[in-house]
This record gives structure tokens, C-alpha cells and sequence, in this order.
């Protein structure tokens, strides 16, 4: 959950004509959390197949020789 004191520093930062509601506020925070989280894992994800193949690759040249 967004920290109480978090929130009135998001509201003050934010353009005074807009309207909107604490939760509406609060969903968009951890939109932007998740597809971050999402992006972080599969870039973690992708590293991990990259090292794979790299190795794959090598074990296969070896098997070559």
C-alpha cells in the first residue's frame, strides 16, 4: 500500500485542476510497479537465455572437436 504521508506529496506535486480521487491514485502507482516489476523480469529472463545459448554453444563446438 502507498505510504500516508506518500500520497499528500504525489497531490501536491500534481496539476491543482485535475480531480481525481486517492484511489485512482494509488491503481496507478502500482500499474507503473507492475509493468516495471514485468519488464525487470523478463530482461532478468532474457539475460538467463543469452548465458544459456553462449553455453549450449560452446558445449557443442567442444563436442565437435
Amino acid at each position: 500500500m502507498v505510504n500516508k504521508k506518500l500520497l499528500p506529496a504525489i497531490k501536491s506535486a500534481m496539476n491543482p485542476s485535475i480531480i481525481f480521487y486517492d484511489t485512482e491514485v494509488v491503481n496507478i502507482i502500482k500499474q507503473l510497479h507492475k509493468s516495471r516489476r514485468e519488464i525487470w523480469k523478463l530482461k532478468q529472463h532474457e539475460e538467463q537465455i543469452e548465458k544459456h545459448l553462449k553455453k549450449q554453444h560452446v558445449v557443442s563446438r567442444r563436442n565437435q572437436v
